[in-house]
């Protein structure tokens, strides 16, 4: 995000914290947040589901092997539920 203070806020104020171990909230590629979080977790790049606006993230984090999908619109319950059917598969 370019607003890494406003992202940590709406975390904060939607009380997602708990439901976070490994955090990545700066600017910048996120080939690089899901590196740094892969190395601190050991979680497998294939065991990772990720939702983004932007073609270019998407396409980036597939050809690590992280299962992307592309949300132009933003997230809702559907999209979510969507995801993770196809993800158990």
């Amino acid at each position: 995000t370019e607003w890494p203070e406003g992202a940590k806020k709406l975390i904060q104020l939607f009380d997602w914290e708990k439901y976070f171990t490994y955090k990545e909230i700066y600017p910048g590629r996120k080939t690089t947040h899901f590196e740094r979080m892969h190395k601190a977790s050991e979680i497998n790049y294939s065991d990772m589901l990720f939702f983004d606006d932007e073609q270019r993230n998407i396409l980036d984090l597939k050809r690590v092997g992280v299962t992307s999908i592309l949300v132009p619109d933003g997230v809702n319950k559907q999209i979510i539920e969507e995801a993770l059917q196809n993800f158990k598969t």
